[in-house]
C-alpha cells in the first residue's frame, strides 16, 4: 500500500529572516534617552545633596574629611574645606602604593593644615573598597560623629548608595558628601557620566545580591 504525500490547499511557507532594521533603532533610541535621563538624575541628585551638607555645615564642622581618589581637583577642594572648617583629620583612601603623601597633595597647601594628620589608605581599589576601609576607619575612631566625603560630582550619587547600603544600624555617626564641580561641556566629563551611569547600575544590582560582612568594633 502506497501513501501519498499530503497536499495542503493554503501550503505554509516559512517566510525569508530579515533583521528588523526599525526595530532596532528605535530600540537603540529608546536605550539612549532612558541613559541621558538617568544621568540628568546623577546630576541634579549630586547637585542636591552637596547643598545639603553645604547647609549642614555652615554652622559647625566635620570630624573627619574623606577622598576616595580617582579624578583630578578632589584632594585640592577637601584641603580647601580642611581651611575652611579648621581641620586637618583628612583620610585619602585608593591611593596606589608607589605613591607617597607628598606626591598626591598640592604644593600650596595653606600652612595651618597639618599634613601630620593624614591618613592614607593604600588597600582600596574601586568605591566598594573605599567605602569598606572608610567605615573600618571610622569605627575604629569613635569619637568620630561627621563625616564629609569629598568626591567628583558624578560620583556623589553612587558613592553614597554605597555608604547607606554598608552603613550598621548600630553606627552613631552621620556621612555627609560634597562633589567638585564638572564641566559637562567638555567631552572629557561627559564620557566620565556615562562610565558613571554603567557603574552605579553595576554596583546596585551586586549590592543587592550580596551584602559584605563589615567587621563592628
Amino acid at each position: 500500500m502506497f501513501f501519498k504525500k499530503k497536499k495542503y490547499l493554503f501550503p505554509i511557507e516559512k517566510p525569508p529572516s530579515r533583521l528588523d532594521y526599525k526595530s532596532i533603532i528605535i530600540g537603540l533610541f529608546a536605550t539612549y534617552i532612558l541613559a541621558v535621563i538617568f544621568m540628568f538624575y546623577i546630576v541634579k541628585s549630586s547637585n542636591e545633596i552637596s547643598q545639603k551638607t553645604t547647609d549642614f555645615f555652615f554652622n559647625q564642622s566635620p570630624d573627619l574629611i574623606v577622598v576616595p581618589t580617582g579624578d583630578k581637583g578632589r584632594i585640592s577642594l577637601a584641603i580647601e574645606m580642611a581651611k575652611q572648617h579648621n581641620l586637618s583629620n583628612i583620610f585619602i583612601t585608593g591611593v596606589y602604593k608607589k605613591n607617597s603623601l607628598e606626591n598626591i597633595i598640592p604644593k600650596n597647601i595653606p600652612d595651618d593644615i597639618n599634613v601630620n594628620f593624614f591618613e592614607i589608605d593604600y588597600v582600596a581599589s574601586n568605591t566598594v573598597e573605599n567605602a569598606i576601609l572608610t567605615l573600618r576607619y571610622i569605627r575604629h575612631h569613635q569619637e568620630i560623629k561627621r563625616v564629609l566625603v569629598i568626591s567628583s560630582d558624578y560620583h556623589i550619587p553612587r558613592i553614597k548608595m554605597i555608604f547607606d547600603q554598608l552603613t550598621l544600624p548600630s553606627d552613631e555617626f552621620e556621612v555627609f558628601y560634597q562633589g567638585k564641580s564638572s564641566n559637562y561641556l567638555k567631552l572629557r566629563s561627559l564620557k566620565k557620566l556615562h562610565f558613571e551611569m554603567i557603574k552605579y547600575i553595576r554596583n546596585f544590582v551586586m549590592l543587592t545580591m550580596w551584602t559584605p560582612e563589615i567587621e563592628e568594633v
